[in-house]
């Protein structure tokens, strides 16, 4: 099963239901404090006992209309 892309909890809840309990890794991009954004799943490892994760944010700042 490929769970890249899926959200982390999501993720983590299917590797559960088949009796794997997963090493998470959460990676962090420069200047971001991990508390914005969504994690999602960016590379399963070792038939999915290490998922890495990554925070995307899910909100773009509005420009103001320029006329």
């Amino acid at each position: 099963m490929n769970l890249l892309g899926w959200p982390l909890e999501k993720a983590l809840g299917v590797l559960r239901a088949k009796g794997i309990e997963p090493e998470v890794s959460r990676i962090l991009a420069p200047r971001r404090d991990g508390k914005q954004g969504a994690w999602r799943v960016v590379r399963v490892r070792e038939e999915g006992r290490v998922v890495d994760a990554c925070a995307f944010i899910t909100t773009v700042p509005q420009e103001p209309n320029r006329i």
